[in-house]
């Protein structure tokens, strides 16, 4: 899959810069001054997003604790949003894209749990539970 940030804020930009370079020292450091409670899986989790096709191949192939779900709650016309677990604390919040070649966002209304045509997902925030910030 295709990752991408949606790079609203200062924290998004680190959790990019961590993700995109792991190695670096000063990207982790920065990464965890905003995400405190976060470990190395992440890390782990972004490779295996990476390494997959599509949402539904990741699902089945690591749906023990970190499965892709969709949020639940969004009105119709609204983009879907999806959510994973990163940590014992974070959940990570996610928008697909539709592959139609037009970066178009899939919408709740047209959603059937259409997982295997999600090849491309943007990021828009990375917190405690907190399933109002989205």
């Amino acid at each position: 899959m295709i990752i991408r940030y949606r790079r609203a804020g200062k924290e998004m930009k680190a959790l990019e810069e961590y993700m995109t370079n792991p190695q670096d020292n000063k990207a982790k450091r920065k990464a965890l001054r905003y995400f405190n409670g976060i470990d190395d899986s992440i890390i782990k989790i972004h490779s295996r997003l990476v390494a997959a096709d599509n949402a539904l191949m990741y699902n089945q192939i690591y749906a023990q604790g970190n499965k892709i779900e969709i949020k639940q709650g969004g009105r119709d016309n609204t983009p879907l949003v999806l959510k994973l677990r990163v940590s014992n604390a974070y959940r990570k919040f996610f928008h697909s894209v539709d592959d139609n070649n037009d970066n178009s966002l899939l919408l709740i209304k047209n959603w059937n749990n259409q997982f295997d045509q999600i090849r491309t997902i943007v990021v828009i925030d990375l917190n405690k539970h907190n399933y109002n910030a989205v």
